[in-house]
Order: structure tokens, then sequence, then C-alpha cells
């Protein structure tokens, strides 16, 4: 049980960004599981961790902890870890600027939670694959998933990963030729982050900002402003639908 209650705290810090808690307690999780020679929570919490260390840009570690949780995962016939781990190792390989690698895992990640019936999951792998196709230019792809995801992701409560939806349909947007529609859904993701109160990791802020700059270039200061103001003032409910309805 404490082994259980450390992943799931563990998880949930890493989620909201607080990756030092986040890491601390997933170690424990893992020599708990160690300890008690629980395989399944011992590759949940390698898969975890992996998560952890992307996030921190150390890469190179992360994928050799994914590999290993896919590895037990697999030794284990597990489905569930093996989703998780998959989806992991893709996110990843997206991170370290390999798509050719990491969508095929992305891809068998989401086919796993389907067949799993997993709702929060599902959400969360199609709409990360989303962001992952994003520079291929396929935007029909980009959208459908999107159009996947997001209900699930509202379906279970999960606003945390709508954001990465709206970064990802702001800079399809953009892609597109359509800066206003870019900076309303850039504009609704960072003032849903600062209404949930989660922390941004230093790469994330970053590339945010290199996309406002741009989108600041493509447009006059008040057509900027107007559509920021915009964006910043939808609902949930509103943004919800926005993202459902994007062609």
């Amino acid at each position: 049980i404490q082994m259980q209650a450390l992943l799931a705290a563990g998880g949930l810090a890493q989620m909201q960004r607080d990756l030092a808690p986040a890491e601390a307690l997933l170690g424990e999780a893992l020599a708990a599981a160690r300890s008690l020679a629980d395989r399944r929570g011992e590759a949940k919490a390698l898969a975890w961790l992996a998560s952890v260390r992307r996030h921190q840009d150390a890469l190179e570690q992360a994928l050799m902890l994914g590999e290993e949780s896919l590895r037990l995962g697999r030794e284990l016939d597990d489905e569930a870890v093996i989703a998780l781990a998959l989806y992991h190792c893709g996110m990843i390989l997206f991170r370290g600027g390999e798509p050719d690698r990491a969508s095929p895992l992305l891809e068998e990640s989401l086919a796993r939670f389907r067949r799993l019936g997993d709702i929060r999951y599902i959400g969360i792998a199609a709409t990360m694959l989303a962001r992952g196709t994003l520079p291929a230019g396929d935007h029909e792809r980009v959208a459908l998933l999107l159009r996947e995801g997001v209900p699930k992701l509202k379906a279970v409560g999960d606003q945390g990963f709508l954001i990465d939806a709206l970064g990802t349909l702001a800079r399809a947007a953009r892609a597109q030729g359509e800066a206003r529609q870019a900076v309303l859904w850039m504009a609704a993701g960072l003032a849903l982050r600062q209404a949930l109160g989660m922390r941004d990791t230093p790469r994330n802020h970053a590339d945010d900002l290199r996309l406002r700059e741009a989108l600041q270039r493509e447009l006059t200061p008040s057509e900027f402003d107007e559509a920021y103001a915009a964006g910043a003032a939808m609902s949930l409910d509103q943004v919800l639908a926005s993202v459902t309805a994007a062609p």
C-alpha cells in the first residue's frame, strides 16, 4: 500500500512539474517495489522516473529507464505497463528529436490504451501524439488526434493535458497562416496554466516565448493584444468547444 501511495504521489508531482519531489517520491517507490519483489510496481516506477528525467533533459538516462520499464512489462505480459512504458519512451524520443523512432511507439501505446479502455490515457496519448506529429506538417492527422483526445480529457477532468492540446493547436494554426487563431489558443492555454497553478519546465517556457515572439511579429500590436485578451478570457467550456471544432 505504501509503495502504491508513493507511486501515486510521485506521478502527481511529475504531472504538476514538481520535479524534485517527484524524483524523491518515485525513487522511494522504486526502492520499495524492489524490496517487495513487486516487478509491476518496479516497472511503473521506472516509467514515471523516465518521465521526470525527460523533463530534466537527461534524455539518455530517461530512455534507459523507459526501456527497462518496457522490458519488465513485456516479461510480465502486462498490457497496461507496456502501454505506459511505450508512451514514456515515445515522449523521450520526441524530446530528443527522433520522431521516426518515437511515432511508432506512441501509436502502439495509443492502440494498447484503446484496447484497455483507459479513457484518461487514450486522451493523453492521442494529445501528445498530435503534438509530436505536428512538425511533419500533417495537420489533418493532428486535428483527428485532438478530436479523439480532448473529449477524453474532458471526461476525466484532466485539464493539465488540455494545455498541451492548446499549444499544439496554436502552433498548427500559425503553420497554416492563422496567426490570430494561434494567439487565441496560446493565450487560452497560458491562462489555464495560471489558473491551475501549474509550473512549466524551462524548455517549454522557452518554446512558448519563441511562439509568442513569432506571433507578435506576424500581427500588429493591436491585433495581437485583442486576440490575446479574447483567448485569455475564454471559459473552459469555450476552450473545449473550440478545440473539438477545430478544422
